[in-house]
């Protein structure tokens, strides 16, 4: 290995792992000094990969997806493509493995915090264009066609939540450590890469969107009829929206009074429940029972028996169900603008608010275990005064702690009356873990 300056230029040649002779140019010695170290070390371990041999991120990205066939749900698989095809494929696709540097990933991050992208904005707008133009060809009405600037407008005024781009970080990591796995790098440029922090505290974003029983009764009257049932059900079961609409006839035992949550519906196909806990037995309020079965008699017919089809019996389209059913309703309602997810918020925090044991609710929302409901919720559940702090507040001092809660005002008897707890006059000495402290009469 050696290096050779040509003209303004320095040039690194030397011979691979496989005895083929190879070079790269440089404009700085210095730069050409570096990868010959590194090419030196990458060859004696048996990792060096020439550049005209390094994939290109879009092929690294595809071998990743067919790794993952077979091996994670369906609805997984679904959400890498899609996230690959819609943010990671447009800004990295092109670039070799070895020119994603931690500072190129970083760029990635606040351009993602400031709004999407002028590659991702582009290419966004161009695929929903010819989705549009698809359905509207595939129903015969042309005015569902939409231009790609009708949706470039809208998506300039998307704002992406930091949940979003850390997911896709986090994935973008995960596609790195493919490729240190198949040794076509040594290094994972967005492992270094920090995540944006969570801008509320715990709970804080749930609670602001959490409806109080009287709201919710509001939102029920505000929605029209066809959609009503679908937002009752949501809020008194705690459901997901895609488990909901994924819900068929055969899924209720009418008999025992039980809905069971057996699969969900995303953009028109249908998947195992998220995990074993979510595939779950719920109970049903005798009302709910009552108008599930009205509802049944006049519901559209369709092949998949579905509880809450379109009006043709077909798989609902989410979006319907949100712009068309939901949102209305809050609106009339005078309500603050929420999310259709906040509606099994809504559920989870009331019945924990009102004394519900939270392995009951954990088992309600389908959660892999209460301290997954209680890191979510634990907001929601009402604290009784303990005592601790005056517990140790009496260790502390020289005169008598009384119980804030049994004292009345005024009374100079009555702030002697308890001591840690325990009930007694002035001169008793009760015992405290071999502490004994003696009431003051003065």
């Amino acid at each position: 290995m050696a290096i050779r300056k040509r003209g303004q230029s320095f040039v690194v040649d030397y011979y691979d792992a496989d005895g083929r002779r190879r070079w790269k140019t440089f404009k700085l010695e210095r730069d050409a000094r570096a990868f010959e170290a590194r090419v030196w070390q990458e060859i004696a371990r048996g990792e060096h990969v020439p550049e005209a041999e390094m994939p290109r991120f879009a092929e690294l990205a595809k071998r990743f997806l067919d790794s993952k066939r077979g091996k994670v749900r369906d609805l997984t698989l679904d959400h890498y493509e899609m996230a690959i095809a819609t943010y990671l494929a447009p800004y990295f696709g092109k670039l070799r493995l070895n020119r994603i540097t931690v500072a190129l990933i970083e760029r990635y991050r606040s351009e993602l915090r400031e709004g999407l992208p002028e590659l991702l904005l582009n290419y966004r707008a161009d695929r929903l264009a010819a989705l549009a133009a698809k359905r509207a060809a595939r129903l015969g009405n042309p005015a569902l066609a939409r231009s790609a600037e009708y949706f470039r407008a809208r998506l300039a005024r998307k704002r992406l939540s930091r949940i979003t781009i850390n997911k896709q970080l986090t994935l973008l990591a995960m596609i790195f450590n493919y490729a240190l796995k198949h040794r076509l790098l040594t290094f994972n440029p967005a492992e270094h890469v920090d995540k944006l922090p969570a801008v509320h505290r715990e709970g804080d974003e749930i609670d602001q969107n959490v409806l109080a029983p009287a709201e919710v009764r509001k939102l029920l009257e505000a929605a029209a009829p066809e959609w009503r049932l679908v937002i009752e059900t949501a809020v008194i079961t705690g459901l997901r929206q895609s488990e909901l609409l994924g819900l068929k006839w055969g899924d209720i035992d009418w008999q025992s009074s039980r809905l069971y949550v057996r699969r969900s519906l995303r953009e028109g196909r249908f998947y195992d429940t998220k995990s074993k806990n979510s595939r779950r037995v719920v109970e049903l309020p005798g009302a709910l029972l009552h108008a599930l079965k009205v509802w049944r008699l006049k519901c559209p017919k369709g092949e998949h028996d579905l509880v809450f089809p379109n009006r043709e019996g077909n798989p609902m389209d989410a979006a319907n169900l949100i712009h068309r059913g939901f949102e209305p309703a809050v609106r009339r309602a005078g309500l603050r603008k929420i999310r259709f997810h906040d509606l099994r918020h809504t559920a989870a925090s009331l019945l924990l608010a009102n004394g519900v044991d939270v392995v009951a609710v954990s088992r309600l929302l389908g959660h892999s275990s209460p301290i997954v409901t209680l890191s979510v919720y634990s907001h929601a559940i009402p604290r009784e005064r303990q005592g601790l702090t005056d517990t140790l507040a009496g260790l502390f001092s020289s005169k008598p702690v009384a119980n804030p809660n049994e004292i009345e005002t005024g009374t100079e008897d009555a702030e002697r009356k308890l001591l840690f707890g325990l009930v007694g006059r002035a001169g008793v000495e009760p015992a405290t873990n071999g502490l004994k402290v003696q009431c003051s009469t003065n």
